[in-house]
Formats: C-alpha cells, structure tokens, sequence
C-alpha cells in the first residue's frame, strides 16, 4: 500500500505577513508620490532656477539632527529679529537677509514667518536643507509693512551649510528671487 502525500500548506501566519510586507510596501510608495507630488506642485514652477539641485527634494535623505535643530533656531530668530543691517549680519551671517532690515522698514517693530524643513543631507562637515517659509512685517499699529510667500505660495529656498569652529552656520542661500 502506497502513502498518499498530504500537499504542503504554509503556515497562515507567514502568507498575513507577506500581504502585509506587501500592504506596508504600496502604502510607502503612495505616500512618496502623494509628497512628490504636493512638492512639485507647489513649487514646480522653481524647476528651471534650481536645476539638478531640485531633485534633492526627492531623495529621501535625512540631515544631521543636530545640524537641523542648530540651523533651525538660528533661522527663527533671524526671521523674527527687527534691526539694523550691521546687527543681523554679525549675528546671522547669511541668514541675515531673512532680517526685518530698519533701513528697509523704518516703521517695523515686529515679525512673524513660518518655516518648513522640507529636505537635507548631512555630509562631514557640510549639508544642505531646502526650506519653505513665509514672512510678514508689522509696524507698531500691527499693520502689515511687506511679506514674502503666502499661505497657498510659500518661498522655497536652498541653504548650504557648513560647521564652523563647532557651529553649524548657513554659508550660502538660494532662492528664485
């Protein structure tokens, strides 16, 4: 008499791991068009200024924390600082061109902005981040004096950085003017 063979069935544990390797797999990719997309249409028109650079905005690369953080509250307080040119440039170098200038807006006493990281890489001791941001300045009656970006058009931004003597430090700023 001849043993009849059972067939072979997989554990149903592994087949709802696969399915759901493969769920977390299209989920990802959805949610990496759907951000490449919203990105490129907000700021698809900046294509042609930043060139191959623009397409760092896509390639998943993470910066430095600490690098992040450091250039972060850096440019918080520039884009609210409200002074002269020679202050914010001894204190924010190239950043300082995100300063409420008193030269500009004599009447200024007041800023509010609002920054996004969108993307950065670290490499040693150089990186970038591509930022976005608004900006309003105030005069004493909280009247708006000048604004850059919008809610629905924010500015889209390049900064290069650099760790000088320990501290991370934007050196040079694109954006299409």
């Amino acid at each position: 008499m001849k043993k009849v063979q059972k067939p072979i069935r997989t554990k149903p544990w592994i087949r709802y791991c696969f399915f759901a390797a493969a769920g977390l797999l299209l989920l990802a990719a959805v949610l990496y068009g759907w951000m490449y997309m919203s990105i490129d249409r907000e700021f698809g028109f900046s294509k042609a200024y930043f060139g191959e650079a623009y397409s760092e905005l896509f390639e998943l690369k993470s910066p430095d924390k600490t690098m992040k953080k450091t250039v972060e509250t850096q440019a918080e307080e520039a884009f609210s600082f409200v002074g002269s040119r020679q202050e914010a440039e001894e204190r924010f170098g190239a950043l300082a061109g995100y300063c409420a200038l008193t030269e500009h807006y004599p009447e200024a006493v007041s800023a509010d902005f609002t920054l996004d990281i969108l993307a950065g890489d670290t490499e040693g001791n150089t990186g970038y981040l591509w930022v976005a941001y608004t900006q309003r300045i105030y005069d004493a009656e909280g009247e708006l004096l000048a604004a850059s970006g919008s809610e629905d058009h924010r500015c889209l931004a390049r900064w290069t950085v650099q760790k000088k003597d320990g501290v991370w430090q934007v050196t040079e700023i694109r954006q299409n003017p």
